[in-house]
């Protein structure tokens, strides 16, 4: 089909609901770069009880992605997510502008996780 990956189409406009600046740079395209999507804790969650599902949910995804050989991850997640990544001990960088989507305060971001897990 003429999908690929959701940021990767988002940039080549397939996606009406995502602009197609959402990355600074083109998308990645390499077997050690792997795209994690939804990477959000519902709000109906108390605050304490959503860092230790995202805590739960970012590390199982670095070890996943790490075990089938990629290096970094790369996704939307809430703009806020450097604080929650310091709280990891996990590196990411922002790839893209902070955008509202849907209602959400979202970024990319990619994720170095060789190592990490």
């Amino acid at each position: 089909g003429c999908y690929s990956y959701m940021l990767r189409d988002a940039q080549r406009g397939l996606l009406p609901n995502i602009p197609e600046y959402i990355l600074y740079e083109p998308a990645p395209v390499a077997t050690h770069v792997w795209e994690a999507t939804r990477l959000f804790v519902t709000k109906n969650e108390p605050a304490e009880r959503r860092l230790i599902i995202q805590a739960k949910l970012i590390k199982a995804m670095a070890n996943a992605a790490t075990q089938q050989g990629a290096t970094h991850v790369i996704g939307i997640v809430p703009a806020a997510f450097q604080r929650w990544m310091n709280r990891l001990g996990l590196s990411a960088l922002p790839v893209g502008p902070k955008l509202n989507i849907s209602g959400d305060h979202t970024q990319a971001a990619v994720m170095y996780v060789a190592g990490q897990t």
